[in-house]
Parts: structure tokens; C-alpha cells; sequence
């Protein structure tokens, strides 16, 4: 670790200098180049007149006006945005490559990382989405791509800071970091193992996720970690999450399925928001706080559970959700909101649910009058079980409920003794006496308390 905060100092003496923000000192055979360093004769790679195109080789020296230059840099946005770029080979007298040296590069496929790298800027390789090999050298004391991963991995930390479409995540990794995969289109499932407790802001970002995991050792999900990930149709996350993070799972416009886990006590600002396909959601009994925007713009979102100890529901935290036909409210005080927590736009004919000899506290409430119905109901065994990607089974007003595709099958209802109550076709169930029953179809079982 000494050695490795050693080399970095010594790196920013070397490159200490005045900024050349696109410009550049002289150009030879293509490559434009920044004298970053007279007294050491040092020059970075930097953006010049036009792209960079085709494959590029950086050589370890150049020559200009007579006078060689160790080039030891490749600058900040050099190669930015140049999709017609296909190969850079990098020599071993590149000691840093600054931010967004290859930003939205994706006609690069393949990057090898030479052993003299001591520093690696932010979003490096963000949006190179069709990068599928990913190498560190052998020999490199900073970073390395253990276990043929696919990735760049700051050693000393076990934090994988850039990944592909191809990356393994080693089980010897405990944080991903900021960005590490924004803008991978290309990756569509990712593993991520029990060894990772942390995952940065903007990890995922905008890639092509179908589905994933969060397993239980992870505690920490960054702001926006997921956020646009337009494909994503079901998330499961940690149960040793305490906070959902502002604008997490934003945007993830496909996401049917979430289970938030019992350990959450926030949920942020615009965490799902715009999440417009999801259509029931359970906020655990444990959130204190639901924050603003947390899930505006849910068009198609029917059925709210809020958890009995929620106590402040920021503004437009339910905005445009204007499907919106059953809330569970479990606390027996009414919860903060405020004039825009729910919006102007609450269906006539939504039906506000609260525990019994609590109405008269809603009723009295300035915005919970939003509501035109406001129903007094046992609270205790309210849920909305979320289990498949394709379907979700609720219960409103005394039926049980079947979201979703049933692929022809049969849909059997079973009590807590084990007795068929129903067998048949039908996707709205009424069923007439309280208690626990078990709900079959298409394979999978769901539990669900009248």
C-alpha cells in the first residue's frame, strides 16, 4: 500500500502542469500531443484537429522540433467519443490515463493495460459497449485483471472499476465501483458474488440487464446504481440494505418485479421513479421515510402497501401514477405528506385502506382527503406478494387477484389446512373467509392474506 501511494505523489509531481483543454503543442503522424513537463521532456497523447480512427499505435517517445519526449500520459477526453476508433495499443511509458481518455469509444473491442499504469481516471471506458476483453498486464503493482476477468481491478482495494459485457466479477472482489459498467448496453446478466459488500453510484447505469441479484452481503447500493436500465424486468436486492439511494432503479421503465427487503428504513428521492411497468409495490414495515419522486411517473402501479411505521411521504412521491386503485396505509397516525405526495390525479374511484380506528385521523387529515374512499381494515397480514417477473397476486376487495399471464394453466387457491378452495381458470378469485391461502399457478407459489 506504501509503495503504491509512493508511486502515485510521484506521478502527480511528474504531471503537475497548467490545463491544455483541447489544444495541443505539435501533432506527429496523427497523434496530437501536450508537453506536460519542459524540465522532464514529458507529452501526453491529447484530442487534436480531428478523430482518431482505425488502430492507433502510441509510441513510448516522440520527436518534435529535435527535442524526445517520454510520453507518460494519454489526457483527459483524448480519444473521447471517437466510435471509429477500432485499436490503441498503449506503451509501457503511459503511467496515467486521465478521465474519459476513451469515453464512447465502441468501436474498440479489446483494451490491454500496460504494467506501468499507477493511475486510472473516472469514466475511462464508459460507453465502450462493445468492449468484450478487458487485460491488465502481468507485473502491474495497481491494478490487475485476476482470473481472466475481464475487468480492471484496483488491487490494494479489491474494487473492480471497469467491466464489460464479458466480465466475470472475481469472488475475491468486495466493491464495484462508480460507473463501473454505465453505458454497457451490451450486458444484459451479470454475477454478482458474495464476497461484494458495496456497489457505486452509477455502477450499472444504463446497461442492458434483464435481471440480477444483489446477494446479502452486499449493505450499500449507490445513487442512480441502476438507473435506466430500460430492459431490467426484476431485481432482488439484499436483505442487509438499509437505504434505497436516490434514483437506484430510476428509469427502469421494463421493472415488473421488486422485492424491497425488511431491512430498508429509506427509500430516497426518485429511487423508482419512472418505473412505469411495475404494478404493486410493498413498502417494508420497517422504511421510515419515503422520499420525494420516489415513484412518480409508476403509470401502470394499481396497488401501494405502505409499511406501518412509515412517518413522511416526500412530495410527488406517487406522482402520475394514475392507475392507481388501492393503497394499504398500515400506520395508524396518518403520515406526513404534503399537497403534491399523491398528485392532483388520484383515480375517483381509489379506495384508501387503514387500520381500524384510524379513519376519523385520515379523514382529518388537509391532503389525505385526497382520497374520496377511506376504508377501515385489519392490517396486520396486508401484502402484495411479488414473485415472478410476469405476474403478481394481490388482494382487493375480498378477492384475490392475478396480474399478469397465466400461460393457460390452471390456478389453484388452497387455505392454511390445505384444502382446494378453487380450481379453474379465473384471474380475479373471490374468497369469503379470512386467513392465509396459498395460490398456485404456472409453477410458482404465492402466499396471500385475507
Amino acid at each position: 500500500m506504501k509503495h503504491s501511494i509512493l508511486r502515485k505523489l510521484m506521478l502527480i509531481a511528474v504531471l503537475l502542469t497548467s490545463s491544455h483543454a483541447f489544444a495541443y503543442d505539435f501533432e506527429v503522424d496523427g497523434i496530437y500531443y501536450n508537453i506536460i513537463s519542459e524540465a522532464s521532456l514529458n507529452a501526453e497523447v491529447t484530442r487534436g484537429d480531428n478523430d482518431y480512427s482505425g488502430k492507433v499505435v502510441i509510441p513510448s517517445n516522440v520527436t518534435n522540433e529535435g527535442i524526445v519526449y517520454n510520453v507518460v500520459s494519454i489526457g483527459e477526453s483524448a480519444f473521447d467519443d471517437c466510435d471509429k476508433l477500432t485499436s490503441i495499443t498503449i506503451p509501457n511509458s503511459v503511467i496515467s490515463i486521465e478521465d474519459y481518455a476513451f469515453d464512447a469509444c465502441n468501436g474498440l473491442t479489446s483494451i490491454s493495460i500496460p504494467n506501468s499504469v499507477i493511475y486510472i481516471g473516472e469514466s475511462v471506458f464508459e460507453a465502450c459497449y462493445n468492449l468484450n476483453s478487458i487485460v491488465v498486464e502481468s507485473g502491474n503493482t495497481d491494478y490487475d485483471s485476476r482470473n481472466n476477468c475481464n475487468a480492471i481491478i484496483e488491487t490494494d482495494s479489491n474494487t473492480l472499476i471497469y467491466g464489460c459485457k464479458n466480465t466475470i466479477i472475481p469472488n475475491s472482489i468486495t466493491s464495484i465501483g462508480e460507473a463501473a459498467f454505465s453505458c454497457c448496453y451490451t450486458l444484459t446478466g451479470i454475477t454478482i458474488p458474495e464476497s461484494v459488500t458495496s456497489i457505486g453510484d452509477w455502477a450499472f447505469a444504463d446497461c442492458g440487464l434483464i435481471k440480477i441479484t444483489i446477494p446479502n452481503s452486499v449493505t450499500s447500493i449507490g445513487n442512480s446504481a441502476f438507473m435506466a436500465c430500460g430492459e431490467l424486468l426484476k431485481i432482488t436486492i439484499s436483505n442487509s440494505v438499509k437505504k434505497i439511494n436516490e434514483s437506484t432503479f430510476g428509469g427502469c421503465s421494463a421493472l415488473k418485479s421488486v422485492t424491497i427487503p425488511e431491512s430498508v428504513v429509506s427509500i430516497e428521492n426518485a429511487a423508482f421513479s419512472g418505473c412505469s411497468s411495475l404494478k404493486s409495490i410493498t413498502i417494508p414495515d420497517n422504511v421510515r421515510s419515503i422520499g420525494d419522486y420516489a415513484f412518480s411517473d409508476c403509470e401502470n402501479l394499481s396497488s401501494i402497501t405502505i409499511g406501518s411505521n412509515v412517518l413522511t411521504i416526500g412530495a410527488e412521491a406517487f406522482y402520475r401514477c394514475n392507475f392507481l386503485s388501492l393503497v394499504y396505509c398500515k400506520p395508524s397516525t396518518p403520515p406526513t405528506i404534503v399537497a403534491s405526495s399523491f398528485g392532483s390525479d388520484i383515480p375517483e374511484s381509489a379506495i384508501l385502506y387503514v387500520p381500524f380506528g384510524s379513519k376519523s385521523a385520515y379523514e382529518n387529515d388537509e391532503y389525505w382527503t385526497a382520497f374520496t374512499y377511506i376504508e377501515e381494515k385489519e392490517m396486520s397480514g396486508i401484502s402484495s406478494a411479488i414473485a415472478d417477473k410476469d405476474m403478481d397476486v394481490s388482494v382487493e376487495n375480498g378477492n384475490i387477484v392475478i396480474n399478469g399471464v397465466i400461460d393457460n394453466e390452471n390456478v389453484g387457491v388452497y387455505n392454511v389446512n390445505g384444502q382446494c378452495v378453487y380450481s379453474g381458470t379465473a384471474t380475479t378469485i373471490p374468497v369469503n373467509t379470512k386467513g392465509l391461502y396459498i395460490v398456485k399457478v404456472n409453477g410458482k407459489s404465492f402466499k396471500v392474506m385475507l
